[in-house]
């Protein structure tokens, strides 16, 4: 696949979340910004600095898991950065927009901002928070995109919810998208391999989550 062809293809993806989004908060009796969680949230800068870096952890931590089980090759994961590898520094920019801000920021919307928080209000933020990280992985297709899509829809999740807006879920989601852009183009591993990636990215998420649990709450805007 070409990476024009990677980048409309997300960018189709982006427009339909997108529009979704809206059309569900136009109906809502909200207003748009506050039905999808726009809003300036509750955490401050440190805490939602120490959320996106968890993020970044647990995305290398997926990565490395589907590599040791065997489940990365074959799949989109895998045909994804057989379409990136090795692009310049022109060559990326049109991917690398189409990824980190195009789909990032569409699906923040529709999965933590219209599902997430549609549902939170009718079964609990626990039950809301899994159900769509389920959906969010299914959208992704084949079962090792999807695992790893699953995985990091529970942390955006969770990140949505502590801090009571999604503009934090969708800052984290378009620099993890960028970094994993970059570094397939560029060939950038972690260095160590797989188990130091795996270990160290678990260690990454869980200092980020609990930064997350113990951080005071500033007032919502």
């Amino acid at each position: 696949m070409a990476p024009e062809s990677v980048a409309w293809q997300a960018l189709t993806a982006a427009a339909l979340f997108a529009a979704l989004s809206l059309a569900g908060a136009w109906l809502s009796r909200e207003p748009l910004a506050q039905r999808l969680g726009l809003g300036r949230g509750r955490l401050d800068l440190g805490a939602g600095a120490r959320g996106i870096v968890g993020l970044l952890g647990l995305s290398h931590a997926a990565d490395a898991a589907l590599t040791i089980s065997g489940w990365r090759g074959g799949s989109a994961l895998a045909r994804l950065d057989h379409a990136l590898s090795g692009l310049g520094p022109v060559e990326v920019l049109f991917p690398l927009a189409a990824l980190a801000l195009g789909a990032a920021c569409a699906e923040e919307l529709f999965f933590r901002g219209l599902l997430q928080r549609g549902l939170a209000q009718r079964l609990g933020e626990p039950i809301a928070i899994t159900v769509v990280a389920v959906v969010f992985g299914a959208v992704h297709g084949d079962a090792a995109h999807g695992v790893a899509a699953f995985t990091l829809g529970l942390y955006l999740g969770a990140l949505a919810a502590r801090a009571g807006s999604i503009r934090l879920c969708m800052a984290g989601h378009a620099i993890n998208n960028a970094v994993a852009v970059l570094e397939v183009a560029n060939g950038w591993r972690v260095p160590g391999g797989e188990i130091p990636a795996l270990i160290g990215g678990i260690a990454v998420a869980l200092w980020g989550l609990w930064g997350l649990r113990s951080q005071p709450a500033a007032a919502e805007a």
